[in-house]
Order: structure tokens, then sequence, then C-alpha cells
């Protein structure tokens, strides 16, 4: 247990609460300037404090910013629930993850014409979660991977698409949906949202940055396996022109 006055809270704020983020060489260096003979060890474990009370977050790899970890977790209605359940039982050891378009409403005013449901399963599976999930739903799309048509705008729409090798998906009550960071990237990447670009896209990062603590390490990684790293981390450098 470190001793409170040994974390120096307060100015660990006022030195870093106006940063976009900062290191641990920072925080090193800032130690440091109280304590210079102070070990690296010691003050990962300062630093370890400091997450864990809520006073500084990780944003990436070695990257902190003041404030608690504002986690995502999305609202699941019952069509993904049921969804679930369907994959659940034909696929017990595939890995998948569903999401919901609707979820654009909470970062930007347009709301979206359909009800859509996104489904991404391992390519080895791709053809037989289709027919299974055609048995169950009504409107089951799928999309491949040269796929570059837009899905008609109707409601209660499914689509099946492959899931990329190490997403980065979160569990809600045993549901694999999207983390923050595979959300931003995927709106960015599938054709489903392509009426998103521009303006309308730099304010839903806006407001996703602004609301929620997103791990910029996480993303970009995920956009590289997606081809968009560069395309991702432009939208990023322009809010933050903002």
């Amino acid at each position: 247990m470190i001793i409170e006055s040994r974390l120096n809270i307060q100015a660990v704020k006022e030195r870093f609460g106006s940063s976009e983020f900062f290191t641990t060489a920072d925080m090193v260096d800032f130690y440091r300037r109280f304590e210079p003979n102070t070990p690296k060890t010691t003050i990962r474990w300062r630093i370890h404090e400091l997450v864990q009370k809520g006073v500084i977050s990780r944003v990436g790899k070695g990257r902190y910013q003041i404030g608690d970890t504002k986690v995502y977790v999305p609202q699941l209605s019952n069509r993904i629930f049921r969804l679930n359940k369907v994959l659940a039982n034909q696929f017990p050891f595939a890995f998948y993850c569903i999401w919901s378009a609707r979820w654009i409403q909470e970062f930007t005013h347009h709301i979206p014409k359909t009800e859509m449901l996104i489904v991404e399963v391992e390519r080895d599976i791709l053809d037989s979660a289709e027919l299974i999930l055609i048995d169950h739903f009504q409107q089951v799309n799928i999309l491949r991977p040269k796929d570059k048509s837009l899905l008609h705008k109707t409601s209660n729409v499914v689509t099946v698409r492959p899931l990329i090798e190490e997403s980065p998906i979160q569990k809600i009550r045993q549901v694999p949906t999207n983390t923050l960071e595979k959300f931003l990237v995927d709106i960015v990447c599938n054709t489903e949202f392509e009426f998103l670009a521009g303006s309308e896209m730099d304010n839903i990062y806006r407001n996703a940055f602004d609301k929620y603590t997103v791990n910029r390490d996480k993303m970009l990684r995920y956009a590289t396996r997606r081809g968009k790293r560069k395309n991702i981390d432009e939208l990023i450098q322009t809010i933050k022109r903002q």
C-alpha cells in the first residue's frame, strides 16, 4: 500500500490536467522532481495506484490522462439477446460479435432509417451462420469481404459479416459485442455507414472521445488490420485541432 502523500495527487492533477495525454516517462520525471532517486518500479506502482483511485486512466500503452476510466457500455436490445442465443446454441465454440447501427444515435443527431444489427462471425462458419439466421429472422443479408454494395434501408435487417481476427470485443451479459474502439473503426470501414462521411463522422468521433475513455493504441491496431490506420489517425488529428 503506497502512502497517500507519496502519490502527490493534487500536484499530478495540476501538472497534467491540461494535457491531452501523458506518458510513463512523464510520470517518472514528475516524481523524481520530488525524490530524485525514486526507482522506476516504485513509480510504476504509484501509477497503478492512481489508476485504481480514478485519478488517471489509461488511454494506450504507457499513456494516461487525468480522470477516471469511462467505459463504453452500449444498450443491448431484445433482438440482440435473441441473436446471441441462436448463435451460442448453434456455434458454442465460435468467435462472433453482435452490434447495432442504432448505437450511432448516442453520438449524433442523425438517426439511421434502419434497425440494422450487424453479426460478425468467423469466416469458416459464414455460410452456416447465414442459413441459421435466415431460419430465425427476416431480412438477413450477407456481405462478402469484397462486397462494395450498400444495404437497402429497410427495417429490422440483420447483416452477416466476416469477423476480423483479433477484433477488440467486450462481453456484456454474456453477449460478445463491440468495444468503443472497434465501433469507431467499423463505422468508418463498413459500406453501410458511408452516409456518415465528412463533418458527421467528425462529430461522432469528437462526442465519443469527450464522453468516454478511448484506447487509441487498441483502436489504431484494429484500424491497421482493417487497412484504415491512416484514415482513423487523420480523423483523430482532425478532432484534436478543432
